[in-house]
């Protein structure tokens, strides 16, 4: 009988100790794959968005027909919401948020996608854009906010190389000064000359754009989104194919701009003038 008992005592210890090492190289093994699993996460490349939120801050500089403007950080909430394109009719749209640091600087982790970006402080300063997101890239979107038009994101003036139309031929807008003559309309509708009663310029941040506005008869403008039409319209909400100042829009584009942006107010009651030979709007007005 001590043979096989010992013979079962021996066999017991060697599955006792085969189980104890095997469970212990178990938990090393899971350890280190933990680790490993946990390292990727930290080093692998995130996508998302980032960049900088700005507003712009206007006041009256020196005399009412100065204004004086500047940008600056703005602190917002954003919200970011995914595209809806190629969903089902019931799908309810993921959204995120986060808040930009005292230097206007915001990030998010996003899956790649389409999204709409809304930014707003809570001093009503407010913009929006769409952006794409791609796997392992991070998008970059700086974004101006303003209070001017909902919904439009960017100043609201016109390139500086826009000519103004004078009595005495057509102007660069950034070479105008107050108490200069230009082309206005009266309130019948009649062409006639106007003193300028202000001019502002307005800087612009990194990755700002323009809308170059085609009309098929060769006349071309460039203004911010927000820039109104005589009938008080901003560009922004023109389409190709919509008529202007009798005459048909063939293409609107978005073009980079860097710079300041101008505008003026002509004496009398329409603030209308003439850019590049396409009436406008003005934003400004006496205080």
């Amino acid at each position: 009988m001590g043979g096989p008992v010992r013979c079962i005592g021996v066999t017991l210890a060697r599955i006792r100790k085969f189980l104890v090492d095997g469970g212990r190289q178990l938990l090393l093994g899971f350890g280190i794959g933990s680790a490993t699993v946990l390292m990727v996460l930290v080093l692998w490349p995130h996508s998302g968005v980032s960049g900088t939120l700005s507003k712009e801050i206007c006041a009256l500089g020196r005399g009412p027909a100065v204004t004086t403007c500047s940008i600056q950080p703005a602190k917002a909430s954003i919200t970011v919401t995914a595209s809806a394109a190629g969903q089902s009719y019931n799908w309810v749209a993921p959204t995120w948020s986060a808040k930009s640091d005292a230097g206007g600087q915001y990030r998010l982790n996003l899956p790649p996608g389409a999204y709409a970006v809304t930014a707003q402080t809570d001093d009503s300063y407010q913009a929006q854009a769409t952006v794409a997101v791609f796997s392992f890239r991070t998008t970059h979107l700086d974004l101006l906010l303003g209070r001017f038009f909902r919904n439009i994101t960017g100043g609201i003036c016109l390139a500086s190389t826009d000519r103004i139309a004078t009595p005495t031929g057509d102007t660069l807008v950034a070479q105008l000064k107050v108490g200069m003559i230009v082309w206005t309309l009266d309130q019948a509708g009649k062409r006639v000359a106007a003193r300028i009663l202000r001019m502002s310029h307005r800087p612009t941040p990194n990755g700002f754009h323009l809308l170059r506005l085609t009309l098929a008869d060769g006349r071309v403008v460039e203004a911010s989104a927000g820039h109104p039409t005589v009938g008080g319209r901003p560009v922004g909400g023109l389409l190709a194919g919509d008529s202007l100042d009798s005459s048909r829009l063939i293409s609107i584009e978005f073009i980079p701009y860097a710079g300041d942006t101008w505008d003026l107010l002509p004496a009398g009651q329409t603030g209308t003038y003439w850019a590049n030979g396409v009436p406008l709007g003005s934003t400004l007005h006496l205080p």
